[in-house]
């Protein structure tokens, strides 16, 4: 999986770490910060 993210340059890569997968859930960190995702139901 390949996730960009526009606060890097453009000719830069920076590895991110799944911490969690769900059907509902999405855990992933940087060097910097943890983002948490979660499937909003409509």
């Amino acid at each position: 999986m390949t996730l960009q993210i526009r606060e890097v340059g453009p000719n830069e890569e920076e590895p991110l770490r799944v911490l969690k997968l769900t059907s509902k859930k999405l855990i992933i960190q940087d060097r910097r910060s943890t983002v948490h995702l979660r499937k909003i139901e409509e």
